[in-house]
């Protein structure tokens, strides 16, 4: 987690009478340009980003403490201010607020940008760490599908391994039977990334905010949730849920993008310098969210929290079925996406 106490570049802000936290890298924040560099150095400049989680989310550790760290360490004339999360903008609005130059920065989310670029959830079906995909010229692949034809340029993936998993009741998890499993009559909350393997196990897909998951659990709304290892105990619903169906699927990945006109308005050096950020902060993050992972197990254990493994047999089917639900829809939605899948399957 983020530590402002640790962390000498983090200040509070007030945006529309919201306090949100930015982390100011270069002395006061200004806008993109603001002249206040050393002479004959780069210009100074301000990004401005959002993100689609708040700062206590352990999913956002690697661009708070990582990415903006990095170019801290690489670029001291550049300043990232994070202007807020879901808070300011609605995470499945991100993209757009990207796009349309609103914002020069996010961390996008595949499973909430699915609305804005068709076919992006297949950037979740990867198991590969960033520096891997980057090895396999994914992020060619990902400007030329999905960023670039929407005023966006794709710089690096940000994660660290988590995954995507289903979580159930206690009344649910009671019925559910690892060698014959399945979901129907369910309903589970969740967005794309979750529908295959929900919709493979029999179950119903619902949408709705993280915040009201608890209560819907607790009064029978819903029997589960789809959720990230990382992002449980920032939604605390450890008292009401009895277990998590494993094995987890897809990749928790988070797609860092800029406004495509806004980048090709800095200089050459600022935009390498913060590239080379990019793929530091990469390699930080594949070490950093090791030990994160098991914090999160811990918390598991210590909230009772079960693991229910499927068979063998059982778990490489959900697995294969999500996969190839996932690149059908994708593709469907975007044919250029086969690209993608004939890249990782080789």
């Amino acid at each position: 987690m983020f530590n402002s106490s640790t962390k000498s570049t983090a200040v509070r802000i007030a945006t529309a009478g919201i306090a949100v936290t930015a982390f100011s890298l270069a002395g006061c924040s200004g806008g993109s340009g603001e002249a206040s560099g050393s002479e004959g150095g780069p210009e100074p400049v301000t990004i401005r980003t959002i993100t689609p989680l708040s700062a206590d989310w352990a999913e956002m550790d690697g661009f708070n403490e990582e990415f903006i760290p990095a170019v801290e360490e690489l670029a001291p004339w550049v300043t990232v201010e994070v202007v807020g999360g879901s808070e300011v903008v609605p995470s499945n609005a991100q993209v757009e607020a990207v796009s349309t130059g609103a914002y020069d920065m996010a961390p996008i989310y595949p499973g909430y940008a699915e609305g804005f670029i068709p076919g992006i959830s297949a950037a979740l079906i990867n198991l590969d760490l960033p520096s891997e995909e980057r090895a396999a010229g994914t992020g060619d692949l990902y400007n030329e599908i999905f960023f670039n034809p929407n005023g966006m340029t794709y710089l690096g993936a940000q994660h660290g391994g988590d995954q995507y998993a289903i979580y159930l009741g206690e009344d649910a998890c009671e019925s559910f039977d690892p060698e014959n499993p399945s979901l129907d009559g369910m309903v589970i909350r969740g967005g794309d990334q979750y529908a295959q393997a929900v919709d493979y196990l029999g179950g119903s897909v619902v949408n709705m905010p993280v915040g009201e998951v608890y209560n819907a659990v607790e009064r029978g709304v819903i029997d589960g949730y789809g959720m990230t290892g990382l992002g449980m105990p920032a939604i605390g619903t450890g008292e009401i849920t009895g277990c998590r169906i494993e094995p987890s699927f897809k990749t928790n990945t988070s797609l860092l993008a800029v406004n495509t006109a806004w980048w090709e308005g800095l200089e050459a050096e600022t935009r390498e310098v913060i590239e080379e950020a990019v793929v530091l902060a990469e390699g930080r993050m594949e070490e950093s969210y090791a030990p994160k992972i098991e914090e999160s197990e811990d918390w598991h254990a210590e909230n009772g929290i079960e693991s229910i493994e499927l068979s063998p047999e059982e778990g490489e089917k959900l697995i294969e079925e999500v996969d190839a639900r996932s690149w059908e829809e994708a593709i469907e939605a975007n044919p250029e996406v086969k690209k993608l899948r004939d890249l990782w399957e080789g």
